[in-house]
Parts: structure tokens; sequence; C-alpha cells
């Protein structure tokens, strides 16, 4: 498995960027438009205090890069 990282950039011009483990950049790709068409909602969780929820089916449009 490689790491990517996901650029996501919402439709309230908010963008979060989050790692991903995918064994290329196309399966990282369909991974994270899977995640937005089952309307995933990711946690940002530091120790065991909630930061911020991002409803990835907000997402407008995404960028998957190399770590």
């Amino acid at each position: 498995m490689l790491e990517f990282q996901i650029t996501l950039h919402f439709n309230d011009n908010e963008t979060f960027i989050m790692n991903l483990s995918a064994s290329s950049l196309e399966d990282a790709s369909i991974k994270v438009t899977q995640m937005i068409q089952d309307k995933h909602i990711h946690q940002e969780i530091n120790g065991n205090s909630y930061i911020k929820g991002y409803n990835l089916a907000m997402v407008q449009r995404f960028h998957v890069s190399n770590r």
C-alpha cells in the first residue's frame, strides 16, 4: 500500500487535506469517489476530542497526489 495526499475542495470554498492508503493513484481516486458517492462523513479527531466533521457529499472536486 502507498500513501496518497487527497485535497478536497468543498462547495463552500473550504479545502481539506487528508491522507489515504491505496495500491495505486487510480485506486486512491476510486476510493475517494466512492466516499463522495456514499456521503461519507470524515471526522478529524485529536486524541479523544472531536474537532470537525467533513461531509464528503459536499465535495466539488478533489486532487490526488503522491506523498
